[in-house]
């Protein structure tokens, strides 16, 4: 599969594909509905007791004003629990309004009724059904704009390649496509149920669960969040054991209380709730509620898990041997200058990256060593490092210090402008990184920031540390402005749908 060349062409391939399987299903499901000349097509059961009725048999009535009725025809259905008597009526709504309807017999007695919505457009709603003008197709319509969105997330993901898999849009496909995936997993069974037997499992019921999914999403994910928090605390409680106890190194055990704090508050709340006998508006609050609330969290839940896909993924990743700089990141060293053991992860991963190179294709790559002087630093990061290097096998021609850097982002930077100085056409440069593991992902983003186009290397670390070092990556993550703002809007979007489908439903 074709990688997208640039991370600009992969956003705007993705939103014309996602805009335009949305505008071609709008535009197809209207003309379906012109097509139609606006009939609302009723399927009311009359009950299993019925038997031998005709068409001749059966009267309509409405209690004031009347919707016009094109046909009706008496069907006998069996299911595959029980046999019904169903009166198939097709109705050409003309005005707004609310239309009560009365199904008999001849000899009066009564069979079934209904209240028919019409809206401003001759939309109709059935109150007993749930059933609404073109529902067939308007819920087949969905599923096939989320099985679409699927599919157009999936392949941007697998075609964010190289340099852009390690970028805020790479997250943003993976937990989109996991969200959208989880949905149709939900969402499938149910409409097959509803096209295997509407009589029982009617339309109002089919959506009214369309519309909880995102509460027995959050339900079901429960142990898993429970043991995720889990190991969010024990590895902080590790790190503690070996880390000073400053509030970074505590995010772990922080975030892990406020997730199992939501899991068990949410679950609590609801068992709570049964006990009381509720008026019907408090309860349709509540399950308006519940609905909205569980769907916002497994919202989370999914781009969290795409974010922490996208880290493992990119945490394994190996460029090809065919660099020509190899960038390390900086961090903190000790007082005599000697390298800790987290910094000197980064450098022997950079350097035996080198030896493999020039072993297997006989490429010499630059290596630029960046960090600039910290505030109880002796010396800036890249000397410290430049001196480690100097006691290697490592000609120093290839060692290109960049020593003014304070953060992750000028790292990128300045090392760019080396590389320009160096390169007359410096994107066609092949770059490498190297960070510790749970680095790689953040680090990458920024790259791709200045326009920086390098892959990323990961150094190992120990088991203790990457958990909570994580979880720092993923405040960072959220913290871009843009993304944060297109993860909500879609939340918003998503949770606007299900309040309304559960208010209108319920």
């Amino acid at each position: 599969m074709k990688s997208f060349p640039s991370l600009q062409s992969a956003k705007k391939r993705i939103i014309i594909q996602v805009t335009a399987l949305g505008a071609g299903l709008l535009i197809l499901g209207f003309a379906l509905w012109l097509s139609g000349h606006r009939r609302f097509f009723l399927d009311l059961p009359l009950g299993e007791t019925v038997k031998g009725l005709k068409n001749s048999d059966v009267v309509i009535d409405w209690e004031e004003e009347e919707i016009p009725v094109e046909s009706y025809e008496v069907r006998y259905i069996m299911t595959m629990q029980k046999s019904l008597t169903v009166i198939s009526i097709s109705m050409l709504p003309e005005k707004a309004g609310e239309y009560r309807m009365t199904v008999k017999d001849t000899h009066g007695q009564f069979l079934a009724g209904d209240l028919i919505e019409i809206g401003r457009f001759q939309s109709a709603f059935s109150w007993e059904t749930g059933s609404f003008t073109g529902s067939e197709f308007i819920l087949f319509f969905v599923l096939l704009f989320v099985t679409g969105v699927f599919i157009i997330m999936l392949t941007g993901f697998l075609k964010l390649r190289g340099p852009l898999e390690n970028s805020n849009e790479a997250i943003f496909t993976c937990g989109v496509m996991i969200f959208s995936g989880l949905f149709l997993c939900f969402a499938f069974p149910y409409y097959y149920r509803h096209l295997s037997n509407q009589y029982s499992y009617p339309v109002w019921l089919l959506v009214l669960d369309f519309a909880q999914a995102g509460k027995k999403f959050f339900a079901a994910s429960r142990p898993g969040l429970f043991l995720f928090s889990l190991s969010l605390i024990v590895s902080n409680i590790a790190l503690l054991r070996h880390e000073s106890p400053r509030f970074q190194n505590l995010l772990g055990i922080l975030l892990g209380l406020i997730l199992t704090g939501a899991g068990a508050g949410t679950y609590a709340a609801s068992r709570l709730l049964y006990r009381y006998d509720l008026s019907y508006d408090a309860m349709r609050a509540v399950t308006m509620t519940r609905n909205t609330v569980g769907l916002a969290f497994t919202y989370v839940e999914c781009i969290l898990l795409g974010t922490i896909i996208c880290g493992l993924r990119a945490a394994k990743h190996v460029p090809a041997p065919d660099r020509d700089y190899i960038l390390i990141l900086g961090c903190c060293f000790r007082k005599d200058g000697t390298l800790t053991p987290l910094l000197k992860a980064r450098v022997d991963k950079a350097l035996d990256f080198w030896r493999m190179q020039k072993e297997k294709t006989g490429k010499a790559a630059f290596i630029i060593p960046s960090g600039g002087q910290g505030r109880n630093e002796s010396m800036p990061e890249a000397k410290a490092m430049s001196n480690y290097i100097a006691g290697t096998d490592i000609p120093s021609e290839y060692v290109l210090p960049e020593d003014q850097s304070v953060n992750t982002f000028q790292n990128m930077q300045f090392s760019k402008d080396i590389i320009d100085g160096k390169n007359p056409d410096s994107s066609a440069a092949k770059v490498c990184y190297v960070t510790t593991n749970y680095h790689v992902l953040r680090s990458g983003i920024l790259a791709n920031k200045v326009k920086l186009s390098a892959e990323g290397l990961g150094a190992k670390t120990k088991w203790w540390f990457w958990p909570n070092a994580f979880v720092r990556e993923c405040a960072a993550f959220f913290s871009n402005r843009n993304m944060m703002i297109l993860y909500l809007s879609i939340l918003l979007a998503a949770a606007v749908i299900t309040l309304q489908v559960t208010s209108v439903m319920y």
